[in-house]
């Protein structure tokens, strides 16, 4: 199916993902991860989840960054790639974090954005290829710090990122389109996510990136989608790559909108209505 399908029963659907037990963390807090998604049950507020990969990145509600799992790529920025299993990476400071496929982002309370790990396709945006063992500040093309950062997203060779200009921008992999940039090559720098006419995409309250795919839920409660559709994924009712966001659409046609939230994953995407309702595609 190309087109949204409703969730009849949100709660039958998690109670059937795995639930995995981290490791214990400071005062006691245990961790539980369903797959891509992870829930702190302590009272500590966790801003990001980790990833379809194998590391995972956590804030602490006293500032705290900690981070386990996979360090092959440098991508818990300890500096080195010695695999932790413990919550391990102190950092302050931060607004909110995102980790990719092997690589990861912070943003921090000043706008400035933050990258390490894993850059094989220039998703750190340095214009370079190299992998980073300790967090570099992200720059715009003209070499100016970013400083408007509201909003992050990393998936698997991307980082996202929202601004306080309403503008959109992402770096890396662009093997499907996902760059919105109207081509498909990837990117060592950051490059601005632009309508098919060349003009800003703008109106941007958030966004979620799954394996290629990319879904914006617009400040007026509508839904954008970019890059890979061969599942149909982008809910435009085709299975064409997007190379500049498309409105997703419902089964009759009109566009989809009242959505509180969105959320991209492997080569699907979900959308959660202000009913309540939860849809996917």
């Amino acid at each position: 199916m190309f087109i949204l399908q409703k969730v009849s029963n949100l709660l039958e659907l998690v109670s059937h993902w795995q639930i995995f037990r981290l490791k214990s963390l400071v005062r006691g807090g245990v961790a539980f991860a369903f797959y891509s998604f992870v829930f702190l049950a302590s009272g500590f507020q966790v801003l990001v989840f980790a990833n379809l990969a194998n590391h995972s990145l956590m804030i602490r509600e006293d500032g705290v960054l900690i981070g386990s799992g996979s360090n092959e790529f440098g991508q818990l920025g300890l500096g080195g790639i010695v695999e932790s299993y413990y919550p391990m990476n102190p950092k302050f400071g931060i607004r909110q974090v995102s980790a990719g496929g092997v690589h990861s982002a912070a943003l921090m309370w000043d706008g400035t954005v933050w990258v390490w790990g894993s850059n094989s396709l220039g998703q750190l945006g340095d214009n370079t290829n190299r992998k980073k063992l300790n967090p570099i500040p992200l720059k715009y093309p003209d070499g100016l710090l970013v400083r408007d950062a509201q909003f992050i997203h990393a998936s698997g060779y991307n980082v996202y990122l929202l601004t306080d200009k309403d503008t959109v921008w992402a770096t890396g992999d662009n093997g499907w389109g996902q760059l919105g940039n109207g081509t498909k090559v990837d990117s060592s720098k950051l490059v601005q996510v632009i309508n098919s006419d060349g003009s800003s995409f703008q109106g941007v309250a958030k966004l979620s990136a799954g394996l290629g795919q990319v879904v914006f839920l617009m400040r007026d409660g509508t839904v954008w989608a970019l890059g890979r559709n061969n599942n149909g994924q982008l809910g435009d009712g085709t299975t064409t790559d997007r190379t500049h966001p498309v409105r997703v659409i419902n089964e009759d046609g009109t566009f989809l909108s009242g959505i509180y939230d969105v959320a991209a994953a492997g080569y699907h995407s979900m959308y959660l209505k202000t009913t309540g309702s939860v849809w996917s595609v």
